[in-house]
């Protein structure tokens, strides 16, 4: 039997443990809906701020083991078809794969972004309002081609250096005409101040984004910092923690000991 299809890889924030672990659950359960759920892995590496955002991103590179990998941020959450819609989008062998992203602010001022991996102008506004837009870290990209280029080791726009580098060596694309992912951009979090305020216009009435019941069956979940633990600890030490369901699909969770 062949390696997964699809390796999903999270940089965490142990501040962050509520919002990873809702993210985490919702994977878990789709994974065990799949025909065959060894064709995806889940890598997760979580430290207490000791290394930066693209240094944690170029292990979870380095670990991947399958034909496709994406990154998922921590503090974000999926469609419940997530995982189906892109492993059918896969099977058309893409060098990279596209779909609508949901911004919202604060929960409020939804804004939809088709992610667009051979886009390379300027972002642009449909007439349905939608922006189009191209390649990120989110896209599920050819692992043979997001090896070949490494994060900057800084802890903010770490993707959009790497991202830049991978766009001019996409020929193909496939991409996924509905929303399969869902960021909430968080005034006042920490460490975002230089990108306040956001302008970010109302695009599309609020109710709108009801039709995409996932983020309104999640607006439960926290995005607030939890306090801030692992101070006083020392060398970080990666940790396999594999899901018993299924051998391909694992955490890698980094444990302050």
């Amino acid at each position: 039997m062949g390696g997964p299809k699809l390796s999903v890889l999270i940089a965490s924030l142990v501040e962050r443990q509520t919002s990873l672990t809702a993210l985490l659950d919702e994977l878990h359960a789709q994974q065990a809906k799949l025909a065959n759920p060894q064709d995806v892995e889940i890598l997760v590496i979580q430290d207490a701020r000791q290394r930066t955002i693209g240094d944690k991103r170029n292990e979870l590179l380095a670990r991947a083991t399958g034909e496709y990998l994406c990154f998922i941020d921590d503090d974000d959450f999926v469609a419940p078809n997530y995982l189906e819609k892109i492993l059918e989008a896969l099977s058309t062998n893409p060098d990279a794969v596209g779909f609508t992203v949901i911004i919202t602010t604060n929960w409020d001022r939804p804004e939809f972004r088709q992610l667009t991996p051979l886009h390379r102008r300027k972002d642009a506004v449909l007439p349905n309002k939608n922006i189009v837009c191209g390649l990120t870290h989110l896209c599920p990209i050819k692992v043979t081609i997001a090896k070949s280029v490494k994060f900057p080791l800084i802890n903010y726009a770490e993707d959009q250096g790497w991202y830049s580098e991978i766009r001019p060596l996409l020929k193909t694309q496939a991409c996924i005409d509905e929303a399969l992912y869902h960021y909430n951009f968080v005034l006042g979090k920490p460490g975002r101040e230089q990108y306040e305020p956001r302008p970010a216009p109302a695009r599309h009435p609020p109710l709108e984004i009801d039709r995409f019941g996932f983020i309104a069956a999640n607006r439960h979940r926290t995005y607030r910092p939890e306090p801030r633990v692992g101070a006083q600890l020392s060398k970080p030490v990666a940790v396999k923690v594999p899901n018993p369901k299924n051998t391909h699909l694992a955490a890698l969770l980094v444990a302050n000991r």
